[in-house]
């Protein structure tokens, strides 16, 4: 919950555009990106890490090997009809002008796969030695050294700062006004209860992340306030959910 997919899914988006529409301050929703990659444009290769795990042979060999993640890209192309891609993505893999983002290595089921998964990233990653490459994992799940990459440097995501709680509950209301869910004014006074709701020192503890600041912004929108207690909030989350569905 704390934003890994999230994370990569704009990185993502915001590079692809840029490479489509390189005047229209793509970059900008990316603050500091231009001076850590030194302005080179970079082609964002998403891989789904689960997915790559079903599609490995039942009968794979000992070996983890680069062409296995290789493979797997290259079939997902054909399955678009995108064929005339993948030279273009070899050029820019050798040259250093892509970059892998491999999401949820803790999202692969067994043990046995999770380490052939990791031994194939690592692998691959050295056929490319100039490839930059960011995979997400749950940190608890990552401090097992089995589960590590050394060619990779470790990094956390940051929880929201109160200034994010905020503008995350803004733009929440924000986003129902424009869908018409509700006028102007009743979205800007039900995110000012909201704001006023999650300083509550129970509730404040949980707004830092995205995941939980979520549940607190749904069951506020459909309740119309937030309940006292953590126990209570998550109580309230389920009974919304099921009257709805």
């Amino acid at each position: 919950g704390s934003g890994k997919s999230t994370f990569l899914n704009h990185l993502g988006i915001c590079l692809a555009l840029h490479g489509m529409e390189p005047e229209a301050g793509w970059l900008d929703r990316l603050p500091g990106w231009a001076s850590t990659v030194n302005g080179e444009e970079l082609l964002p290769v998403t891989v789904t890490l689960r997915e790559f795990a079903r599609s490995l042979p039942a009968d794979r060999r000992p070996a983890a090997a680069p062409n296995l993640l290789w493979n797997f890209m290259v079939a997902r192309l054909t399955e678009q009809n995108l064929d005339f891609a993948v030279n273009p993505l070899n050029n820019a893999l050798e040259k250093g002008q892509a970059i892998l983002l491999l999401d949820g290595l803790d999202e692969i089921p067994t043990q046995a796969d999770r380490a052939y998964i990791r031994d194939s990233m690592a692998a691959f990653l050295r056929r490319y030695p100039a490839c930059r490459a960011i995979v997400t994992c749950r940190t608890l799940s990552y401090r097992d050294p089995a589960w590590q990459l050394a060619e990779l440097p470790s990094f956390e995501l940051a929880p929201f700062d109160e200034a994010k709680i905020h503008h995350f509950v803004a733009a929440w209301y924000a986003g129902l006004a424009r869908m018409g869910e509700m006028g102007k004014t009743e979205a800007d006074g039900m995110a000012t209860r909201l704001r006023e709701a999650v300083h509550r020192p129970d509730l404040w503890r949980l707004a830092p992340n995205p995941l939980l600041l979520t549940v607190m912004a749904l069951v506020h929108t459909h309740e119309g306030r937030l309940p006292d207690t953590r126990a209570l909030l998550y109580e309230e989350t389920v009974e919304s959910r099921a009257r709805r569905e």
